[in-house]
């Protein structure tokens, strides 16, 4: 028989993940915002969040 082609169903994310590892794709995601919005890493300081 041929290779299944099935797609794998959209599982969603959980946030915070339970296993306490992180997901690379929202890390790609906050690091790009981050280097876009550099404002938003003195903000996070202000605020204590670093």
């Amino acid at each position: 028989s041929a290779l299944s082609t099935a797609k794998t169903p959209n599982i969603p994310e959980e946030y915070p993940p339970k296993d306490s590892y992180k997901n690379n794709r929202q890390l790609n995601i906050i690091a790009s915002i981050i280097l876009v919005c550099k404002h938003l890493v003195l903000f996070w300081k202000q605020i204590g969040y670093y």
